[in-house]
């Protein structure tokens, strides 16, 4: 009788050995990892910059993390790093969320919601420099006409605190800033040079295609254990 139930004992280790052993054969789930379909335009990017960081001349980079859904949209982002804090780059980047699209993630062919993670740097784009004249000689009444322009266009600058646009400027720091820039007005008198170089930031903050090559379609959107590109 013994022996008997030793036989079936040893039977059922076997039966229990040999579905553990199925078990641990079982093919391991197919995932595909999202990827962007559509991304925000340089011009998109160029309007989210923002306003102060702009005029300043001062480039910033934000990581954000979302929730790619099953229709291809962000949901849920939250800023996770931001360089230089307190300028409306976080702000900015949010802003842009809505604008990428992308081919969810996929188990075993089936499309389920996945956490991303990606860069969005905001550069100036560069200045050309101003070459000098190498063609004809202008006749005197085309300098004189040319004079005239510039100085009726620097009479229209506007100067002094009020001038300087502070969107996205943390609260605490408007103050300090407006302070600064009259400052600066009283020990320049208003620098012509100044407020010219001013104009020229406000015009600058479109960026290059080169910020979104991290994001141009068909590219699997960063995770938050892989390296900035």
């Amino acid at each position: 009788m013994v022996g008997v139930q030793r036989k079936r004992g040893l039977r059922l280790m076997a039966a229990a050995a040999l579905i553990s052993a199925v078990a641990g054969c079982a093919t391991a789930p197919v995932v595909v990892e999202p990827r962007w379909t559509s991304t925000p335009t340089p011009e998109s990017l160029g309007n989210a910059f923002p306003a102060f960081a702009a005029d300043a001349g001062i480039e910033g980079k934000v990581r954000l993390k979302c929730v790619m859904a099953v229709s291809g949209v962000l949901e849920n982002c939250s800023v996770i790093s931001e360089f230089p804090r307190g300028l409306g780059f976080g702000t900015a980047a949010l802003s842009l969320s809505d604008e990428f699209r992308g081919a969810p993630s996929t188990r075993d062919g089936v499309p389920v919601q996945a956490d991303v993670a990606f860069p969005i740097s905001f550069r100036m784009a560069p200045v050309e420099p101003v070459l000098p004249w190498t063609g004809p000689v202008p006749d005197p009444e085309a300098l004189g006409i040319a004079r005239q322009v510039v100085a009726r266009q620097s009479l229209s600058l506007t100067r002094g605190p009020d001038a300087v646009r502070l969107d996205g400027l943390a609260a605490d720091r408007v103050e300090s800033v407006r302070q600064m820039v009259a400052e600066v007005e009283r020990e320049t008198g208003g620098n012509r040079g100044g407020a010219e170089r001013g104009l020229c930031a406000r015009a600058c903050p479109n960026p290059e295609p080169r910020q979104f090559a991290f994001a141009h379609p068909g590219a699997a959107p960063p995770g938050a254990s892989q390296h900035e590109r």
